[in-house]
């Protein structure tokens, strides 16, 4: 395996690269804070210029009201023909802006998925690169800062090596004006949700230090195929490398058409969305991006506007190396065109077997994508003291941190369960060829589960942790479509769900299992709680705190382990 600078451990004091400052005419020396915002004029979602206007007029005003010393810097990427320019149209109005312009040229040589026309992240990662600011703020064109995230950035009282983040809160436009009257105590009415620290829109604000934001090289600059979930895989491979993550307060959301949940479900996990598709944004934690990110290549030339440089692509963005490596692991890392992925239920209930009779499992795929899916639920397993080997040699990667498994020794006992890749399959046998049956549970065993090594993994762990405690009755906590897709996992045989909690019951069963509000439910009937939402798992952890405190929970998703 290629050795590079090593991410797995905590932060040095080397300054990786330094940031290409740069000064406008007419700009303060150096900001205390610069707000960073990726955006075009494209009427996305409906009157975009208006909301960006609406929230930019917004928060100005609140931070010119605490003296705090700011700039806000403009990545418009891949603009439209034939259109004004959002920068130029912005400059006039906020002269604490300034504007980089990545045209379509420079976006035609980044991008790997022709169906998207915008490359958020790789915008952001641009205006990091040249932010002037002690602090970095990357937000979004359409958030509203709460009181309380005010009163923080006033405060000045940061930690410069802590990443700090906030709850988002979903409102109408038309409620605007109620946050002008807010308090730090008002809540505001609107969807929220208390996600992990890396979830629940995360992109919209992350707040660090420009120190620490060089130090961890941005966010994923080398997946050019989608912008899903790299806020989510910035924020697990800092916590990977020890760097703490706190929230700092509330923002707020103009809701709008046109982004994820508005996409039509059969296109949401595609490249085909305008957002890209899903990947395994896990793998590899963490993730440190080459030297030259942020497009640092690039040439600034003078634009529209005094405070406005476009950015000029080199005569090679990419080396032919560099692009090849980043189309191996597009292929790799992103699901089956299907969307279906036969072989991870057998592996992971291969491993529920090789925890139940003390066997060691030995691993021998045959495809990139299958060892993928597979290093993900070898490492749960390892964390729960299963012996796990492999027969597959990672190729070098310059960003990725490959995962190391024990190669299969020689001398391991015929007792070692074997599973083995034949052209897409996975074949079980002992390693004296004896074979191993079935793997799948008797009474319920899974029904071609969609793709979504995420799920699998969190599964497992939530299986392993019950079973070391000795939970066999479970309740799940949750209605919606995520409980409908666990179910269709299956379960090990020595595990009963027993019913289905809801906070809104909608029906008397979900398949056959009874559902009841969670101040209705009978808590003696069961072991443990398992909490099925990637959304709501926080607001879960709290209503049952407040009504049966001390009640067992499997959580899947908070505190999830480095590098799992």
């Amino acid at each position: 395996m290629q050795k590079r600078d090593q991410p797995g451990c905590r932060l040095s004091n080397t300054t990786v690269n330094e940031p290409l400052l740069h000064a406008h005419p007419g700009q303060m020396a150096e900001p205390r804070i610069t707000f960073l915002i990726a955006a075009r004029n494209d009427d996305h979602g409906g009157s975009s210029h208006l909301r960006v206007r609406q929230c930019l007029r917004h928060n100005r005003e609140l931070l010119d009201c605490r003296n705090v010393g700011f700039e806000i810097l403009l990545v418009e990427w891949n603009p439209l023909p034939r259109r004004a320019f959002l920068s130029e149209l912005l400059a006039e109005e906020y002269r604490e802006l300034s504007a980089f312009i990545v045209p379509s040229t420079l976006h035609d040589c980044y991008t790997l998925n022709p169906h998207m026309p915008f490359h958020e992240m790789a915008a952001k990662n641009a205006g990091i690169r040249r932010a002037r600011g002690e602090w970095i703020l990357v937000t979004n064109a359409d958030i509203v800062f709460g009181p309380d995230i005010i009163t923080a950035l006033a405060n000045g009282r940061l930690d410069r090596k802590t990443i700090y983040r906030a709850e988002r809160v979903d409102i109408a436009e038309s409620q605007l004006a109620s946050l002008d009257r807010a308090s730090p105590t008002t809540s505001i009415r609107g969807e929220r949700a208390k996600a992990p620290s890396y979830m629940g829109g995360a992109g919209d604000f992350l707040l660090a230090s420009r120190e620490l934001w060089h130090r961890l090289r941005g966010l994923n600059d080398v997946i050019r195929w989608t912008t899903r979930a790299k806020d989510w895989q910035f924020l697990l491979s800092a916590a990977a490398r020890g760097v703490p993550i706190e929230s700092l307060g509330t923002v707020y959301h103009l809701e709008h058409s046109g982004g994820f949940q508005g996409t039509p479900p059969e296109l949401r996990d595609t490249p085909a969305a305008h957002f890209g598709g899903i990947w395994d944004f896990e793998f590899g934690l963490p993730v440190l991006n080459r030297e030259d990110w942020g497009l640092a290549r690039c040439r600034e030339v003078p634009g529209p506007h005094e405070r406005i440089s476009i950015l000029e692509p080199p005569p090679r963005l990419f080396t032919p190396e560099e692009d090849e490596e980043d189309r191996r692991w597009q292929e790799w890392l992103s699901p089956a065109p299907d969307l279906f992925d036969p072989g991870t239920p057998e592996i992971l209930y291969a491993i529920l077997r090789c925890y139940e009779e003390r066997r060691p499992l030995v691993l021998r795929p045959d495809q990139p994508r299958s060892a993928v899916a597979a290093a993900g639920l070898s490492r749960v397993a390892v964390s729960h003291g299963i012996p796990v080997f492999w027969n597959w040699r990672w190729p070098s990667c310059s960003w990725l941190t490959l995962p190391e498994f024990p190669t299969e020794p020689s001398h391991l006992s015929g007792a070692a369960l074997v599973l083995e890749e034949r052209q897409g399959s996975w074949l079980a046998k002992h390693r004296d060829e004896s074979p191993a049956g079935s793997l799948l549970p008797a009474k319920h065993p899974p029904r071609r589960p969609k793709f979504n090594r995420f799920l699998a993994r969190r599964l497992l762990r939530a299986f392993l942790t019950g079973r070391a405690k000795g939970y066999r009755r479970l309740a799940v906590f949750g209605a919606g479509g995520h409980t409908r897709e666990l179910l269709t996992w299956g379960r090990p045989d020595w595990l009963q769900y027993e019913a289905v909690l809801s906070s809104t019951p909608s029906g008397a069963t979900l398949g056959s299992l009874p559902v009841f509000h969670p101040a209705a439910f009978d808590y003696t009937t069961v072991d443990a709680v398992l909490l099925s939402s990637a959304s709501f798992e926080g607001e879960m952890l709290e209503l049952l705190d407040d009504l049966k405190p001390g009640v067992p929970v499997l959580p899947l998703y908070a505190e999830w382990p480095a590098g799992l």
